[in-house]
């Protein structure tokens, strides 16, 4: 076990795993709060906010049409490639981190053509997406406390720890797992703004109710980066189910279960935590909301492994962490 991991050791016998009391995500986060008395909402619309989206980078033509040729049970390296091909320099970004040794691939690659053999699909979606986002999410959030190459990292981890979760505890499609984790946290990026221009309202929100970062947002905002995430996503035509789990990665537990990809994301957020990736204001007071891992069944062992593949992974992606 790492330094980095055995720092985050408890004493707890893990065979008598109690969520809220042992779990070593539990022990890194903060537990849910009461919260009292009425907080002032500021008055900046949320259709104002929205109206930002469309200066966001879009996902382009090419990487929603290579993402929907992937979704495809069967389909040939010739077609993938005539898509992407039309575009020269995101295919030589696709190359290049294609090449990135958390691939482990049996030989360097050349192209797009190669890339997709011998990765295979699951993982060349992995791929596109990687060198779709880094252009989008690699940026200054000021009002969130994230340098450019924070956000970026801590996006890509929480993707990957997303998706990592989702294997170990066998669900059906862990790369839906690491698309919506590496695309989580969008809402930010529209939200940066206001949140420089609260902030000091917000602080004074949380130590006030003493509750986390985005109850606090969402209190004197009157909404939060989850909720516009969702309608990035969505303006972006993306399936429901990845607007589904941006929109609710924070609170995943509805009537009383947790949404599967949206509790993937969440318990992603919490590793990224325990590892110190990208905390930013919010990672500092984050929430866990310990029925996940009692749905999930994702027990202190578990959550080791998570953490151990999560740090390694991450230090096998340095050439994805580089700035666009």
């Amino acid at each position: 076990m790492s330094e980095r991991l055995r720092a985050h050791q408890t004493t707890a016998d893990p065979l008598a795993f109690q969520p809220a009391q042992t779990s070593r995500l539990a022990g890194r986060v903060r537990l849910p709060a009461q919260q009292g008395g009425n907080s002032p909402v500021m008055a900046v619309s949320l259709d104002k906010v929205l109206s930002r989206i469309h200066a966001l980078p879009e996902l382009s033509p090419v990487v929603l049409r290579a993402l929907q040729l992937t979704d495809r049970e069967f389909i040939s390296a010739r077609e993938i490639v005539g898509v992407i091909s039309v575009d020269a320099r995101f295919s030589m970004r696709i190359v290049k981190a294609a090449n990135t040794p958390c691939y482990t691939l049996p030989r360097p690659v050349t192209s797009v053509g190669e890339a997709v053999l011998l990765l295979g699909t699951d993982s060349f979606r992995e791929v596109v997406l990687i060198a779709a986002a880094r252009d989008i999410f690699h940026r200054d959030l000021p009002g969130y406390g994230l340098s450019g190459s924070e956000m970026w990292a801590h996006s890509l981890a929480c993707g990957m720890a997303a998706q990592i979760i989702a294997e170990l505890t066998e669900y059906s499609n862990p790369q839906e797992a690491f698309v919506s984790g590496l695309l989580h946290d969008v809402g930010k990026i529209v939200l940066n703004e206001e949140m420089q221009s609260a902030l000091a309202v917000i602080r004074a929100q949380m130590a006030r109710a003493d509750c986390a970062f985005v109850d606090a947002e969402r209190a004197i905002l009157g909404y939060d980066h989850c909720d516009v995430g969702g309608r990035v996503a969505r303006s972006w035509g993306l399936p429901q189910y990845i607007v589904q789990a941006v929109a609710l990665h924070r609170k995943p537990i509805v009537s009383r279960q947790t949404v599967p990809l949206a509790g993937y994301v969440h318990l992603g957020e919490a590793l990224c935590c325990a590892a110190g990736i990208g905390l930013g204001f919010e990672g500092l007071n984050f929430t866990l909301e310990t029925q996940a891992l009692t749905d999930f069944k994702f027990t202190e062992d578990m959550a080791d492994a998570a953490l151990s593949r999560l740090v390694d992974k991450m230090s096998a992606s340095q050439t994805l962490l580089a700035a666009p």
